[in-house]
């Protein structure tokens, strides 16, 4: 008996002893994953993955992440998979959901982040690192420091668009009575205040005015041309105001189903009797309406993103004779976008339809239909480009050179007689040139055409180019964490129009000067604000007239 509890009481000193000796483990950085590819040609790259997946496959957590990193770079549909695998192989690890939520967020999806899917990682992530109860004040665990930051700031760029939260629902934490909050209702304000050549939606204020003279000066008005003064007197700024209320609810897995009123004033918008081209009217509108859009994952084939909207629009001050006359709209819209990697560069294929059903306060009234149709393609490089910072540097925009083209065709009906405007466009962006990334230069030159069926006198068409400068002095991707602001940025636009056919006297040339400006809360009430003012110089040459514009903007959600 005695030497059996001799053997024990030895037995127990030496598991004590053993137990005292090993070695606590240790968790691993997960953040030099990031830095795998980095300075790294496309070639290279892919010889990477080529190499990594031909030799065996990767083992623990920390590989599986370098391969998705790799992947990501070079526009391989497989990162998803490993980002996946390096979550499965180390499930306490909160990093691995933060970067493949930064992946479906800021690189993927059509123009907009696949919001489901990066939201469910995020807060996954968020569970994790309430389990592991991190203190930042030790060498140790920092990288837990920066993995809640990444949580924060990536969930504010997540719901920038949406608004102030106005309600969230509880997510529980396993084994744990904590819950965290997560968004559901949104309250978004967007109000613009101007003094503007062209009204909200149109861009073509050269072709505008050349139509209003056109028809003043058709045979079914004045049937003469318009004298310097008459055409001098088209040449109008108009102060206009515009306020825009939503709810967004953000129902599950990317759904936002939006409920919206606009008010919209404008004085000056409209000629009240084109036989006296000089004496104009103002404008008053308000739109209610209703919006159903989703994003949606579909690799390795492509990100799709659908939206449908209804809007009843009353409107006063459009209707020719009759200012004080009110007519009303049922607009119907489509949008729908998709996006896939080609290599390492992404296309995107962008399209949108209109139709409204007009009905004019007045007796017989005219048929009066519209129907807008509008498509584009952009092409972003992302691949490394000597002049430009990396796209894969930045965590809140893909910088890279977007090159894009696109048409849009406005048909409208006035009873017997369609108006067509097109609209033919090309351009080319740089963003982010520089080692620091602090430059944007965009070129886009932009054919107007206008059309009235069976009346030639009032064909026209110009050509513009735009161009415009932007220069980054606070950038939002070299301050992650500050919200006050984001980002500063001074932007130049120009823009010259000259005519291609019919009326040459409304050619032009336009430059201003602007500072845009984002800045955010955190916290539940995590919500984006962006403000902005311009200054704008418009020089008619052949008319020998000037304006003086200017425009502000404050919006909470965009």
């Amino acid at each position: 008996m005695k030497k059996l509890i001799a053997s024990i009481m030895i037995l127990s000193f030496s598991l004590t002893v053993f137990a005292q000796s090993k070695p606590q483990q240790v968790r691993r950085n997960p953040y030099p994953c990031l830095e795998i590819a980095k300075g790294s040609s496309i070639k290279d790259i892919r010889n990477m993955i080529k190499t990594t997946l031909a030799n065996s496959d990767p083992k623990d957590a920390h590989s599986y992440c370098e391969l998705a990193e790799l992947m990501k770079r070079a526009g391989d549909y497989r990162a998803e998979e490993n980002y996946r695998k390096a979550i499965s192989a180390d499930e306490t690890e909160p990093a691995f959901e933060v970067f493949y939520a930064e992946y479906l967020r800021n690189f993927r999806g059509p123009q907009k982040p696949l919001l489901g899917d990066a939201e469910q990682h995020y807060f996954e992530a968020w569970k994790k690192l309430k389990m592991l109860n991190p203190a930042c004040a030790t060498d140790a665990s920092m990288f837990d420091c920066e993995t809640q930051r990444r949580i924060e700031r990536g969930l504010v760029a997540l719901y920038q668009e949406d608004g102030v939260p106005l309600w969230h629902t509880k997510v529980k934490i396993t084994n744990s009575s904590e819950t965290i909050k997560k968004p559901v209702a949104f309250l978004g304000s967007i109000n613009n205040l101007a003094k503007s050549t062209t009204d909200p939606e149109r861009v073509g204020d050269v072709r505008d005015f050349t139509s209003e003279a056109s028809f003043s000066a058709s045979r079914q008005r004045l049937n003469r041309p318009l004298t310097k003064s008459e055409l001098q007197g088209i040449i109008r700024g108009k102060p206009q105001g515009e306020s825009l209320d939503r709810l967004r609810l953000r129902i599950d897995r990317g759904v936002a189903l939006d409920f919206f009123y606009k008010f919209r004033a404008i004085d000056n918008a409209q000629i009240t009797n084109f036989y006296v081209p000089n004496q104009f009217n103002d404008l008053r509108l308000h739109d209610y309406g209703v919006a159903l859009g989703k994003v949606t994952n579909l690799a390795p084939y492509f990100d799709l993103y659908l939206r449908g909207a209804y809007r009843r629009i009353k409107r006063i001050g459009l209707i020719e004779f009759l200012p004080n006359n009110q007519e009303e709209v049922n607009h119907y819209e489509a949008n729908a976008a998709i996006s896939r990697f080609l290599g390492p560069d992404k296309a995107n294929l962008e399209f949108t339809y209109v139709y409204n059903d007009i009905k004019p306060e007045m007796s017989n009234p005219p048929k009066r239909t519209r129907s807008i149709m509008a498509g584009k393609f952009t092409y972003q490089l992302f691949r490394p480009i000597p002049i430009l910072r990396g796209v894969y540097e930045n965590r809140f925009e893909t910088r890279g050179l977007d090159l894009f083209i696109g048409a849009l065709k406005d048909k409208e009906q006035f009873g017997s007689t369609d108006v067509t405007r097109n609209d033919y466009f090309v351009g080319a962006a740089l963003k982010g040139i520089g080692k620091q990334g602090k430059i944007d230069l965009v070129v886009q030159p932009t054919i107007f055409t206008a059309d009235v069926e069976r009346d030639k006198s009032q064909q026209h068409s110009q050509y513009r180019t735009n161009a415009s400068f932007l220069y980054r002095i606070l950038d939002e991707e070299q301050r992650p964490g500050k919200g006050a602001p984001a980002f500063l940025h001074l932007v130049i636009p120009f823009s010259h129009d000259i005519a291609r056919y019919g009326l040459k006297d409304f050619e032009n040339y336009k430059i201003g000067v602007a500072l845009n400006t984002k800045f955010f809360t955190t916290g539940d009430r995590r919500t984006t604000f962006l403000a902005s003012i311009r200054y704008d110089h418009q020089n008619f040459l052949k008319l020998n007239k000037g304006l003086n514009l200017f425009s502000l903007n404050f919006s909470m959600g965009f």
